[in-house]
């Protein structure tokens, strides 16, 4: 419509007074038009679809997402204004409004469609952009006056769409595309929309006024046109164009619009540029007719050059962003009224690829020059147009545009709009600083310029200068703020240079520095590995020696085995009829073997003598008796050279019963009887008689001679045995008068003077033990030990005066040889009565049994067989080992002892297998020390070495073994067995002024400290290194370094002031000399000392013993009663206290010493491969990662309960068995276990707990100090309801309470 007659329709509404629905729709309106520029997250105020608000086409976009809404809201309006009746549905409206009456529409008839029916595409705006500013007022008007009447508007069908399409038929809303008048249609639409948003804010009396009920019927039934479709695509869009001018009799679309819809018909072919689309278009038919005039005139809309120079300028030198700032600013204010306009889109100068329209040179006078050694860039002064510069540029004139118009009317805004002239400055200034920015933005703030620069003339200025000097270059320092901060930096800069040399010098002297520091670390970290390689080193030789004593251990053991089935062989039967079988079968086996051996050798058959050892190695003693006896029926061996000796002692526990009595003589004679005149029986009678007999030993003697006269067994033949105690500890007087001896050792004494338990037969002057030797009655006269015995003659033995018994401490006390079993939990166990009787050593055996076998005008012809009876803990066979090994040149002339001499156990008595096993650990230990031969059979006393694969595993091992000539060290020199810093190094170090002299010293007396005697230990003078002499590790390999670091632990100025807090209700002295032992009443422990002399401080080492737990017994960890729980927190790096009195009997010392040593000390000592502990699982550690070391695990998870004593005095033996949870959380004391070494079983045996120092503690006399609780106080613990764990590991380490659910 033209402009004039669309304004006067606007002035003649706006005469009459509105509606107040038109009232407000107007108001809507620019409500929603000052949300054009809210995006999504600024939130929503206004109803759907406006919600956030943002420009109008997408305001109509949203509204069309949800179709079925939009018509329901359309037809609430129409209903409220009154134009459909009540009882319409919305099918009965949409087929009133929204449905065509002819469909598919026919090209060129006029039909009535509705805003509805109008699609709000994007592709049916044809001419690309819609400004909201133009837009609002075409709103405003039809919001006020209605769609005018008579108007027509074209439209155009949807290309994607199907018209034959049965759905399009029912539903034809959002199909038509514009033909022309877009702008108008979607102002309709947003009028629809704004009264869909007033419908239920308004009353309906209100709607249904005949000027709002006229507005409506003017959205729902507007004339259309169906246009046809053009040849083409780019036909169409120039009809369209075409249209729009002859409808204006003009131009109204200004150059950026056309740029936009010529940009939309290059679009629409690829083979039409700008120029053939102008060329079409001006050789138009109907252009050509409205060119009747001068092609500048009104009414022509043919495009003029100056008009296509300027939509060119936009189309084609123009940068997106420009044009996105331009379209953007048209939904303010229109184009030709904005900042912009037609006068600076024909300025060529202000778009890409264009130069100062000013002629620029650089000026070689210019008085600009930049400072010595600044950075500089050169300046093209053509000024060439960037995109960077344009779109600074267009920003610049919207911003002063704006500020200069920012309380001005519209229409008169464009008086001030930018000059062209005002704009070369301007222009110049935004191009020169794009050229210079890139080096600006190492110096200043380039962003912040830059929109200063966009948004005024507040930089301006900084500039300007340099457009009127022109240098040649430009430097950061030509612009006024920043020539102060560049002249400082240059200063700087000069500064630096002048002192480049003096820098230099103090940075290689520092980097010296560095240097020798990080060249000393590396020394003295090459030298801690070499101090440690000796450690390193022994635990690999241990982890050899363990692989060699594992194979030493497994031929040991077949060895022994083969020598003690042949001379000590301990059989056990369940009952004395039982005896003939084994007795027979070793005789045989014996008299076999010897007939064999002198008979082969006699031959000169050495090869099969070598056989015969190889097969007695290989097979069972019963296989190898039957290859004997095939063997010694081939060879014509006799079998009736045997002489059997029987020994039994009615001294051991069980022997001295009647039915054992019994038993024991009808065992003599089943051994006697056969070939009687070549055997003898020897029996001890007992030393002291039970308290049941009435005459003493007098009725022991007569009980054994009646059953011994039962089974026809001559006793007759006496013999005796002097005897004296071993004089070691007090005075031999003293043991024989009594004074001075406690009671225990009193009653020892009369014990082994025959004489403790009858009073009658005590007397202090007996030396000596009673025998008898036992043949059968028939052959008392023919028997060849009685007449010819020494042992029978002389009725003594008579190569030695006395034997001495043993002291207490060497006797032996049978137990389990299992590591779990039979716990002595005593520091010291004492034998009963029975045993020391049993035990009166193996000197004393071996002075029979050598007096026994001094034959006189006698030769034995054969092997003597001695059968033990009563073997106990095989004192007999030791005896006999003795005479084989140690004592065979005591042994009597003419008797082959080595060979001749066997020994069978036959026991009965006891069902424990200690004495044989005893016996087998005797003889091995005779084969490892080289005194007993065994044939085929040989012991490896050396170990082997580390291979040296396993020696290049440990670093620095081949400069300890090889010679310290090798090592190589970078700022120390070795001086004989010390290193020091080379002096070279020290002379210039200290002749530096203070700035190193300090710390050099700090690093030099460091390493005097700690590294300059490294090698010390591990060299000797000549400058090697001797294995051997490597230290015993106390840790195994990898465990962490223990720190003593001592707790804050309280005290007490005095014990006074204690009780006012804590009153003590317990007091005892502790194991340490002068340090007590404190409980409170709220069961705190306490250390006080308390010196007899005038001392103000003890230090109390760790692993200090300060008392136990007393008396108590093992239980399973499930018991509720409190106790020490038996645990390895550590591993083998948990701490244990050994016996040392059970490995060597010569020590008493008590060590707390790592699992670890223990293990390897007894490995060391005793030459084990294996060394089982009470309750543990230890193995030795296989990985490479670990050079020695032994996984621990707790088979049986027990724990040591403290017996309650009644009545029993408090010491500080048993003052901690009330307190397990308190020892469990201190940090100053811990509880450690005791073991002890068996020497039969070869383990280890758990005692008792004990408790230690965990850290050394220093106690100011008088001031008591406890042991800090980790947890909570003791008052608040349930001994029944907590079993706490602990860890058996010194230094600092963490305990915890593991509370049952019952708590």
């Amino acid at each position: 419509m033209p402009p004039k007659k669309k304004a006067r329709v606007a002035r003649s509404a706006l005469e009459e007074p509105l509606p107040l629905v038109q009232s407000h729709l107007d108001q809507w309106l620019q409500t929603v038009y000052s949300k054009r520029h809210a995006k999504p997250d600024d939130g929503d105020d206004m109803d759907w679809p406006v919600l956030h608000g943002g420009t109008f086409m997408e305001i109509a976009a949203r509204a069309w997402e949800s179709p079925e809404r939009l018509v329901t809201a359309a037809f609430k309006v129409c209903r409220k204004a009154g134009l459909v009746p009540d009882h319409s549905s919305l099918e009965d409206w949409q087929g009133q409004f929204c449905r065509l009456e002819d469909w598919p529409p026919t090209p060129g008839k006029i039909s009535p469609t509705s805003i509805l029916n109008w699609s709000m595409h994007p592709a049916s705006f044809w001419r690309g952009f819609v400004p909201m500013s133009e837009v609002l007022g075409i709103a405003r008007s039809i919001a006020v006056s209605r769609f005018r009447e008579g108007e027509m508007l074209s439209i155009r069908m949807n290309p994607d769409i199907d018209a034959s399409d049965e759905q399009f038929k029912q539903h034809q809303v959002n199909l038509l595309f514009f033909d022309d008048g877009s702008q108008k249609g979607l102002a309709a639409f947003l009028n629809l929309v704004g009264l869909a948003s007033l419908e239920p804010k308004l009353a309906p009396e209100e709607f249904q006024d005949s000027k709002v009920q006229a507005l409506l019927v003017s959205l729902l039934q507007i004339p259309s046109i169906m246009k046809q479709e053009a040849n083409s695509a780019l036909d169409s869009q120039i009809l369209r164009i075409i249209k729009q001018n002859q409808d204006a009799q003009a131009q109204p679309v200004s150059s950026f619009g056309w740029a936009l819809l010529l940009r939309s018909m290059t679009g629409l072919s690829e083979e039409v540029g700008f120029d053939e689309a102008l060329r079409i278009y001006n050789g138009h038919p109907s252009v050509q007719q409205m060119t009747d005039k001068d092609s500048a005139g009104g009414g022509s809309i043919k495009i003029d050059n100056r008009k296509a120079a300027a939509i060119k300028s936009w189309m084609e030198r123009c940068s997106p962003a420009v044009l996105s700032l331009v379209e953007v600013s048209q939904h303010d204010i229109p184009f030709n009224a904005g900042p912009f306009g037609e006068s600076l889109a024909m300025v060529p100068w202000l778009f890409l690829d264009s130069t100062s329209p000013v002629a620029l040179s650089a000026n070689a006078g210019s008085g600009l020059a930049a400072l010595d050694g600044e950075a500089v860039v050169s300046v093209d002064w053509l000024l060439t147009m960037t995109p960077e510069a344009q779109i600074i540029l267009f920003e610049r004139i919207q911003s002063d545009f704006n500020s200069a118009t920012a309380l001005v009317e519209v229409r008169a805004k464009k008086k001030y709009r930018a000059a062209p002239a005002d704009l070369v400055d301007i222009r110049n200034t935004i191009v020169l600083w794009t050229q210079v920015r890139g080096l600006c933005e190492h110096s200043m703030d380039a962003n912040d310029f830059q929109q200063k620069l966009a948004s005024g003339n507040l930089v301006d200025d900084q500039i300007a200068e340099i457009l009127v000097q022109r240098p040649n270059s430009f430097a950061v320092s030509m612009l006024p703020s920043q020539r102060a901060q560049m002249q400082k930096a240059a200063e700087a800069k000069e500064q630096a240079v002048c002192s480049e040399v003096e820098t230099q010098r103090v940075e290689l002297r520092n980097a010296r520095f560095q240097f020798l520091k990080a060249a000393l670390l590396r020394d003295q970290v090459q030298l801690q590995r070499l101090e440690a390689v000796p450690t390193k080193l022994a635990a690999l030789q241990r982890r050899v020696e363990a692989k060699w004593r594992e194979e030493e251990a497994y031929k040991g053991e077949r060895a022994v085995q083969q020598y003690c089935n042949k001379y000590l062989r301990v059989e056990r039967v369940d009952k004395i009829e039982f005896i003939v079988g084994p007795f027979r079968d070793f005789v045989t086996f014996v008299v076999l073997w010897r007939g064999l051996f002198c008979n082969i050798l006699s031959g000169g058959r050495g090869t099969q003598f070598y056989v015969l050892c190889q097969v007695s190695v290989s097979l069972e003693p019963a296989l190898f008796s039957i290859y004997m006896a095939s063997q010694a029926k081939l060879h014509n061996v006799p079998l009736d050279r045997v002489h059997i000796v029987a020994y039994c002692d009615f001294n051991v526990p069980n022997a001295a019963s009647r039915t054992r009595t019994q038993d024991l003589a009808k065992a003599m004679h089943m051994v006697l009887q056969h070939n009687a005149s070549r055997n003898v029986g020897l029996a001890d009678f007992p030393d002291a008689a039970k308290a049941s007999s009435k005459r003493g030993l007098a009725d022991e003697e007569a009980d054994i001679q009646t059953a011994f006269w039962s089974m026809k067994l001559n006793l007759d033949n006496r013999f005796v045995l002097p005897f004296d105690l071993h004089p070691s500890g007090e005075s031999l007087a003293k043991r024989r008068t009594g004074v001075g001896l406690s009671s225990f050792d009193f009653a020892f004494t009369s014990i082994a003077c025959l004489s403790v338990m009858i009073c009658d037969d005590f007397s202090l002057e007996r030396r000596w033990s009673m025998g008898r030797l036992v043949v059968p009655n028939e052959l008392v006269d023919d028997n060849v030990f009685l007449n010819c015995s020494e042992l029978s003659t002389a009725g003594r033995p008579m190569y030695a005066d006395k034997v001495l018994l043993p002291r207490q401490r060497d006797l032996v006390l049978p137990e389990s040889t299992d590591a779990s079993s039979d716990l002595r939990l005593a520091e010291r166990a004492r034998p009963s009565p029975e045993q020391l009787r049993a035990q009166k050593g193996r000197s004393r055996v071996t002075a029979m049994l050598r007096s026994l076998l001094t034959m006189s005008e006698y030769t034995f012809d054969g092997p003597v067989v001695l059968v033990n009876f009563t073997g106990y803990v095989e004192d007999v066979g030791l005896s006999v080992l003795d005479m084989k090994t140690t004592c065979v040149d005591s042994m009597p002339a003419g008797f082959d002892v080595k060979n001749k001499l066997h020994y069978l156990s036959l026991h009965f008595l006891e069902s424990s297998d200690f004495g044989q096993m005893r016996l087998f650990r005797e003889v091995t230990e005779l084969w490892m020390d080289g005194k007993l031969k065994i044939p085929g059979f040989e012991f490896c006393s050396e170990p082997p070495s580390v291979p040296p694969d396993e020696l290049a595993k440990v670093p620095g091992a081949d400069i300890v073994t090889g010679g310290f000539d090798k090592l190589t060290l970078e700022v120390l020199v070795r001086d004989g067995s010390r290193v020091v810093l080379k002096p070279d190094e020290v002379k210039f170090w200290r002749s530096i002024p203070d700035a190193f002299g300090q710390e050099f010293e700090t690093l030099l007396k460091n390493h005097e400290s700690r590294y300059a005697s490294c090698l010390t230990t591990i060299m000797k003078p000549g400058g090697s290194f001797n294995q051997a002499e490597a230290p015993d590790q106390e840790e195994p390999q990898g465990a962490p370094e223990r720190k003593d670091v001592v707790p804050a632990a309280k005290e007490w100025e005095s014990r006074e002031i204690l009780e006012k807090e804590d009153p003590i209700e317990d007091h005892v002295v502790s194991e340490l000399a002068n340090v007590h032992l404190l409980r409170g009443k709220s069961g705190g422990i306490y250390l006080l000392f308390e010196p007899k002399e005038e001392q103000k401080e003890k230090i109390v080492p760790k692993k200090t013993q300060l008392g136990g737990f007393g008396t108590g017994s093992y239980a399973k960890v499930e018991d509720p009663q409190p106790g020490v729980l038996f645990e390895m927190g550590k591993g083998d790096a948990t701490w244990v206290q050994f016996d040392e009195s059970s490995l060597k009997a010569d020590s008493t010392n008590i060590e707390t010493w790592s699992l670890y040593k223990m293990i390897v000390q007894i490995e060391k000592q005793k030459r084990l491969a294996r060394v089982p502990v009470s309750f543990l699982k230890v193995t030795r550690k296989s990985d490479d990662k670990s050079l020695d070391g032994f996984e621990v695990q707790v088979a049986q998870k027990m724990k040591y309960q403290p017996h309650e004593a009644k009545n029993a005095k408090n010491s500080c033996k048993s003052f901690f068995r009330g307190s397990c949870d308190q020892v469990a959380q201190s940090e100053i004391i811990q509880s450690v276990f005791r073991f002890r070494y068996e020497q039969v079983g070869t383990n280890c045996k758990v005692q008792k707990p004990y408790v230690v120092t965990s850290v050394p503690l220093k106690l100011v006399a008088g001031h008591p100090m406890k042991a800090r609780s980790l947890c909570f106080p003791c008052s608040r613990l349930n001994l029944g309801k907590l079993l706490f764990r602990f860890s058996s590991f010194g230094g600092s380490r963490m305990k915890t309470a593991r509370v049952t659910s019952e708590c």
